[in-house]
């Protein structure tokens, strides 16, 4: 900052504040800061000057991988009872000035000798400077659901990432794992040496903790969805777009993509206070389905049920009379799929299953979901 400016001199605008994006996970070892060095490397195929500012030098062998190939900005070197830890080096970052910075644990509390006490206030120093930042997070760091997150893990949650910063964060994405996938990786001393599994299994991985923490992110970004939508997502008649009352039914069979679906359908019934059902249309094709394809379909229907949704099995002699009789007798008022490609002269032969339902149930807004990051598309609308 310039004190003493000469008055006749022009001042220099302030750069546009930097974005915010938090992968959030239910707990160390969800899989967070692999997922954001995965972005980093695709960012810089497509030409994005990433640096990665400090990663946690404990993570998995696995992950630790990931940083080769990535620029590195040196970390600072302290002492902290007779140990040396590492720490953002703030000021080193802020000299590259790159586009983009991956930060690790943004609820961090620094060794004493940092410009700050925390972490995210590294962070918000480096987005007055209109640095982008990517940072990885645990829901129990939260400051909104934090108490709730003590309650559920039994122990006091000391660094927190506070509700201003929180609140300005301009995208925050859950990196999704169930719970006995997470614990079968504690169990592998992936997180943790071998010989502390068994105790943090009992506790903190308990999967009764994990399944409550991961009921407890998905609430609290539904809520988030939900404060989205009552500022800003609107149409021309100045109402959100989906509204309190409706009814949300989400299609469920085998293939993976439709956990993808299952989530979004239930985020967006939980911002609109709207009833939720997972429908599974059994039909004679069914029959022959492999067993892996069976496994698959057990999976994303057990994983609706977590979300909340009230899951319906209707037997039909095909997919679009099965969903049109369940639609049509619970009166759906949204109906959510996954997108299907077709391959060949079947794009031309004939109807899609939206424009087919779009056709027998007008009266419906059909939600196709076509990627992770995408916003469903909704039929009989631009």
């Amino acid at each position: 900052m310039v004190s003493d400016a000469d008055p006749g001199s022009e001042s220099v605008p302030a750069p546009p504040r930097g974005r915010l994006r938090i992968l959030l996970g239910i707990a160390p070892g969800a899989g967070k800061t692999y997922r954001m060095l995965s972005e980093a490397h695709q960012r810089v195929n497509h030409g994005a000057d990433v640096v990665v500012g400090i990663v946690d030098a404990d993570a998995p062998a696995r992950t630790l991988t990931m940083l080769a190939g990535l620029e590195i900005v040196p970390p600072r070197r302290l002492e902290h009872r007779d140990l040396v830890v590492e720490e953002l080096d703030t000021a080193a970052v802020a000299d590259r000035r790159p586009g983009v910075v991956l930060i690790d644990d943004l609820g961090h509390r620094n060794a004493p000798g940092s410009e700050h006490q925390f972490r995210w206030q590294q962070v918000e120093d480096l987005r007055d400077l209109g640095i982008d930042v990517i940072a990885t997070a645990d829901i129990g760091q939260m400051d909104p659901v934090a108490e709730a997150a003590e309650t559920i893990t039994g122990g006091p949650i000391l660094d927190r990432v506070p509700r201003g910063v929180v609140d300005t964060a301009d995208e925050i994405e859950l990196v999704d794992v169930g719970a006995a996938d997470l614990r079968d990786r504690v169990a592998r001393g992936e997180i943790y040496p071998p010989s502390r599994a068994a105790s943090v299994l009992d506790a903190f991985y308990s999967e009764a903790t994990l399944v409550a923490l991961r009921e407890l992110a998905l609430r609290f970004l539904t809520r988030r969805l939900d404060e989205q939508l009552e500022r800003g997502l609107t149409q021309g008649s100045g109402k959100s777009w989906i509204s309190h009352g409706e009814r949300i039914l989400v299609v469920v069979d085998d293939r993976t993509a439709t956990r993808q679906t299952v989530r979004r359908a239930a985020q967006l019934a939980g911002a609109a206070h709207a009833t939720l059902a997972a429908v599974v249309i059994e039909t004679p094709a069914d029959d022959a389905r492999s067993r892996a394809a069976a496994d698959r379909l057990v999976d994303n229907t057990r994983y609706a049920a977590d979300l909340g949704a009230e899951v319906v099995r209707y037997r039909a002699p095909g997919l679009v009379s099965g969903l049109e009789h369940v639609a049509r007798s619970r009166r759906i008022t949204h109906l959510f799929i996954t997108h299907r490609r077709r391959a060949g002269l079947l794009r031309w032969a004939r109807s899609s299953l939206p424009e087919v339902l779009a056709e027998r149930l007008p009266e419906m807004e059909i939600h196709i979901v076509t990627g992770s990051r995408a916003t469903p598309a909704v039929a009989g609308q631009p």
